[in-house]
């Protein structure tokens, strides 16, 4: 998603389909989008990860330290960066599929990634629930969104144990997916 003019003409002009679809491999175009609602949030805890600004690999800080240790690179002051990596289970009312989101969590979460890492670091000790976006995080499961996917080849075997990779998010009218499962359905009954 575009942050200062709404959703990218990819996510609004890409074909829409089925999970089914996708985990078949029946879509004839590099991207496509499903609409699907959240069922659950798989990594509430911590939807980031750190990487060496200088390596490029996952590290793991210790404590609120500005430096990473134990990375590739085996720089002990090497500079990080956060990263989100919010997993989630999506379901479009008939198949199931896990999703992982990348900076697309941005859109569902609602703020850049060190905002919310910083704000529930600081209320770890307490309640998150004082965090406004960590909220944001736990209201999203029930809520639909749009979702874009590529449908490179690299990733058909991925789409085959039900699991995406979300290229971009755009929430949706939470009565949309409710009308299409209904659509469905009375094309399906005799």
């Amino acid at each position: 998603m575009d942050k200062n003019f709404g959703p990218s003409k990819r996510i609004t002009e890409s074909k829409e389909v089925r999970l089914a679809n996708i985990t078949g491999n029946n879509v004839d175009s590099l991207f496509c989008t499903f609409v699907g609602r959240v069922g659950k949030v798989l990594n509430k805890a911590s939807p980031w990860y750190e990487k060496c600004k200088q390596c490029n690999s996952i590290v793991h800080p210790e404590g609120n330290d500005k430096f990473a240790y134990y990375n590739k690179c085996k720089n002990e002051n090497s500079s990080f960066s956060r990263h989100y990596l919010l997993k989630l289970l999506v379901s479009d009312e008939i198949k199931e599929m896990y999703t992982t989101l990348f900076d697309a969590a941005e859109a569902v979460i609602c703020c850049p990634v060190n905002t919310f890492a910083e704000k529930t670091l600081t209320v770890m000790d307490q309640d998150k629930s004082l965090c406004p976006y960590y909220e944001n995080l736990v209201l999203c499961e029930g809520k639909a969104f749009k979702f874009l996917v590529k449908m490179d080849n690299k990733r058909s075997e991925e789409r085959a144990k039900k699991r995406l990779v979300v290229e971009e998010v755009l929430k949706i009218a939470s009565d949309r997916i409710e009308e299409r499962s209904s659509s469905c359905k009375r094309k399906l009954d005799p």
